[in-house]
């Protein structure tokens, strides 16, 4: 039986920080609506970099 999106992301919440970035960066690349192969990996870096700075101020306020 697949794991459930719930499952995945409880897996996802365990992993450090680091591991987690690597884990969004395969996502973005994966469902970015411009085509996976278009986005550069400095693009994609800086984006879930912002992604993890945006997460990191919304849990600090």
């Amino acid at each position: 039986m697949p794991a459930s999106p719930q499952d995945i992301l409880q897996a996802f919440d365990t992993l450090p920080q680091s591991e987690q970035q690597l884990v969004a960066d395969e996502i973005i690349r994966r469902v970015a609506p411009w085509g996976v192969d278009s986005i550069d990996d400095a693009e994609l870096l800086f984006l879930t970099a912002e992604r993890f700075r945006s997460l990191d101020a919304e849990e600090l306020s």
